[in-house]
């Protein structure tokens, strides 16, 4: 991470501490800023991120949780620390 909010200095250095005790994880797990979805009102109770690919973007899309009821066929690309998917990632294939 090139920048860091100051008041996150501490964890993040626990956080880096974790990699470099599990190195072969680095580039398997990364921590990702909620700020910007919370900033723009997402209500991560009741909606939910749902990722797909365009080209060499990744575009996250808020929906109501309660409408998309083929989740659990797709894969989840963001979990809280609780395990509950924060966003999810297009249908897996068949």
């Amino acid at each position: 991470m090139k920048t860091k909010p100051k008041e996150d200095t501490a964890f993040l250095d626990e956080v880096a501490k974790v990699f470099a005790k599990y190195p072969g994880l680095k580039h398997k797990y990364v921590i990702a800023s909620l700020a910007l979805p919370i900033e723009m009102g997402i209500d991560f109770e009741r909606q939910i991120g749902v990722c797909r690919s365009e080209g060499d973007k990744v575009v996250i899309e808020f929906q109501d949780r309660e409408k998309d009821d083929d989740l659990r066929m797709r894969h989840c690309d963001i979990q809280d620390i609780h395990g509950e998917c924060q966003a999810w990632s297009d249908e897996l294939p068949k």
